[in-house]
């Protein structure tokens, strides 16, 4: 399972009512895309204001491009926790894309009520073929690096 990393950027605000004044609806959050799509896990940036906190919830949804978010790919409602609030990061458990085209959504709720949606960003999903099972060298054929969680590993042949 891969995970979605997101990045809070809080924006304070200054919030208006008196007495008997209706609740403020939670300002939409805006979403943007900040890692190349060369993998099959996006990362985004969403950026809050100052009236979302812990135990508020953050709907993140994925929509194959095109299409409308009445059937979207991925729909993962997240609560924040009081350590992902300090930080100002979420960390999200979301299944791999497969290749495509992809546009996102998110927004923010207190419980109560529920923010507009973000503005929608686009992405492409690239990632390389299906991993390789094994390669098999012949004895004075050379050697081959393979990349690994970003070092490499060079193996020759014996």
């Amino acid at each position: 399972m891969f995970g979605f990393t997101f990045t809070l950027w809080r924006t304070a605000i200054n919030v208006l009512g008196g007495p008997g004044a209706a609740p403020d609806l939670p300002t939409a959050p805006v979403l943007a895309i900040t890692s190349a799509s060369s993998d099959d896990t996006p990362e985004f940036t969403i950026d809050i204001d100052d009236t979302v906190e812990a135990g508020d919830d953050i709907r993140l949804q994925i929509a194959a491009a095109g299409t409308s978010f009445a059937a979207p790919v991925s729909d993962t409602t997240h609560d924040i926790t009081a350590p992902e609030d300090v930080a100002n990061d979420i960390d999200l458990a979301l299944a791999s894309l497969a290749n495509g085209d992809y546009e996102a959504r998110c927004s923010v709720s207190d419980g109560v009520l529920t923010s507009n949606w973000s503005n929608t960003v686009s992405f492409t999903i690239a990632a390389s073929s299906d991993p390789v099972d094994y390669i098999e060298l012949e004895a004075g054929s050379g050697y081959i690096e393979l990349e690994a969680g970003g070092g490499y590993i060079q193996q020759e042949a014996a």
